[in-house]
């Protein structure tokens, strides 16, 4: 099996690839015009499109190694993540294809359907007899003005599931979206707390005023705004039942590596923070 220092030179051999296809493709592009005339002028109509094969020849050189790389991404995370997560939680499992199904995550509210869903790098196991599953999430819309169309990654991110034993006093959900609809959470009425800061910090659904209020105590909410502050304003809650969905947007994978990031002097350290995110969480919300 491959070791870090493996994965290292296999990852800047990729970069360099692709540096020298990015490289190609902006010289082609710079040089395109310039050929088109030369080659107006001299009779060798030929030439632009020579300029344009190196163009894209460039183009799938860059491509082809990003590709590389997020099978040796993969490739890493199979052959080491697995087996350091069952030894922080014994019993626990990482599975790289595995993830949420899209229709739980919709039926969860703490995301809202968009045209594109992907859900990788499935988490799962058991913490102070409360059960969790987590993996990334990635959402994006497609949108058009008629002319061109463009593809709009509207959530990028992490989502965890903690299943308790008892259910809550109501279904509540605390979103992050300033200006989201009621349409958007059938059944359920928007409520505000008597607190200025928390009605700041979350938009709150509820179908139950009376329930969620049980939920929503004061050292409770004061609690909540520490973990929103936390997470930067990023984080989107639901209580369904006997179960507790959090959304964190972070705008990244969580653990794979790319040209950019690169594999870290403790390529594990992720999975350990992980790892410490699930038992806070679950003390948090177990015992508050």
């Amino acid at each position: 099996m491959k070791n870090i220092d493996d994965y290292r030179r296999e990852l800047e051999r990729y970069k360099t690839t692709s540096r020298r296809g990015m490289t190609l493709t902006l010289l082609a592009f710079i040089f395109f015009i310039p050929s088109a005339m030369v080659g107006a002028s001299n009779g060798f109509f030929i030439l632009p499109f020579i300029v344009m094969a190196f163009f894209m020849g460039g183009a799938i050189i860059a491509g082809r190694a990003s590709m590389k790389t997020k099978v040796l991404s993969n490739e890493f995370k199979e052959n080491y993540l697995p087996k350091a997560v069952e030894e922080l939680i014994p019993g626990s499992t990482f599975n790289i294809h595995g993830g949420f199904d899209e229709t739980e995550i919709y039926k969860s509210l703490v995301l809202h359907r968009q045209d594109r869903y992907a859900s990788e790098d499935l988490l799962q196991g058991e913490w102070d007899n409360v059960a969790f599953k987590t993996a990334d999430v990635v959402l994006r819309d497609v949108r058009s003005n008629g002319k061109s169309t463009t593809v709009v990654t509207v959530f990028q991110g992490r989502v965890i599931r903690l299943d308790f034993e008892k259910p809550f006093d109501t279904d509540l959900c605390l979103i992050q979206q300033r200006y989201v609809s009621s349409w958007a959470f059938p059944g359920y009425e928007r409520i505000k707390t008597e607190s200025i800061d928390f009605n700041r910090a979350f938009s709150i659904f509820s179908k139950n005023e009376l329930g969620a209020f049980k939920i929503l105590k004061p050292d409770f909410m004061e609690r909540l705004m520490g973990l929103d502050q936390k997470f930067n304003d990023q984080i989107s809650i639901s209580f369904l039942s006997n179960k507790l969905y959090i959304a964190l947007k972070t705008n990244r994978d969580t653990f794979d590596f790319d040209f950019k990031t690169g594999i870290p002097n403790n390529p594990l350290e992720e999975v350990h923070s992980n790892v410490e995110l699930i038992k806070e969480l679950i003390s948090f919300f177990k015992y508050n």
